[in-house]
């Protein structure tokens, strides 16, 4: 299975004196606007990494909410664990999304 990548962000890695477990992430976003209404799966996913963007874990999906629905909440459990955490957000549908916080929990 091939997935095409049209929109991502990522974030800067974090280097931890320890190892870390990644137990939450929460982010707050809106769906913003679909471009093309065909083939559209709602999916946003997150993609960690634990070793400073050198290699990346499986893709973690949630669905968005409703087309242009505002503070929408997505919530990923049990990412993984390691000595530094990097997080990449996108979606292979074509959709512009706008994210406003994100939170994570890490022990």
């Amino acid at each position: 299975w091939y997935l095409t990548i049209l929109r991502s962000v990522r974030g800067a890695f974090m280097q931890f004196t320890g190892r870390k477990i990644l137990r939450e992430v929460e982010v707050i976003c809106d769906t913003g606007i679909y471009f093309d209404t065909n083939n559209i799966r709602y999916r946003m996913y997150l993609h960690v990494s634990f070793d400073r963007g050198l290699n990346f874990g499986p893709y973690l999906y949630r669905n968005f909410g409703a087309p242009g629905k505002n503070d929408y909440t997505m919530l990923w459990r049990n990412c993984g664990s390691g000595n530094s955490v990097l997080l990449e957000f996108g979606t292979a549908d074509n959709i512009r999304f706008q994210i406003y916080g994100i939170r994570f929990d890490l022990t």
